[in-house]
């Protein structure tokens, strides 16, 4: 029997001159279980980010995950403004005990971000609907006029 798994990342923040701590948890769901509740991603679009907007885009994201309650994490890969290095916001719902996940993907020197939504439960059961998360992630899109480009 094959299994969806779902890696769970913890990171903590650090000030001062302390070092990132990072942990990982794995959650293995069977294939009864994703199937019967229909985990993973549901929408994916491509975001222009006004070049204006670039370094703000991550505060705007935090200050909307606030405002929903939602848990926003920022990930970060590669070597900053290289090519191929890149920055994840991750926001989930309850905080980061929800089963729906928003990331956003922005490459260093790129205005446009690869957004994608999807559903998985910790605990193996049904997720919460992730259409009322998506919809408002669009009118928060549409307040800021930032522009849809085709999906990918």
């Amino acid at each position: 029997m094959k299994a969806l798994t779902f890696v769970v990342l913890i990171i903590v923040g650090a000030y001062w001159g302390v070092p990132n701590i990072a942990g990982a948890s794995t959650v293995i769901c069977s294939d009864r279980a994703a199937h019967k509740y229909n985990y993973g991603q549901k929408q994916v679009l491509n975001l222009l980010i006004p070049a204006d907007e670039r370094d703000s885009f991550g505060n705007s994201l935090n200050s909307y995950g606030s405002e929903k309650g939602l848990a926003v994490t920022t990930v970060s890969t590669g070597f900053p403004n290289t090519n191929g290095a890149y920055r994840d916001y991750i926001l989930q719902s309850d905080n980061g005990a929800g089963d729906v996940t928003i990331k956003i993907r922005v490459r260093d020197n790129d205005t446009v971000a690869l957004v994608a939504i999807s559903t998985f439960s910790l605990s193996c059961r049904a997720t919460k609907d992730w259409r009322p998360y998506w919809d408002d992630f669009l009118m928060f899109i549409k307040a800021r006029n930032f522009q849809l480009l085709q999906n990918p």
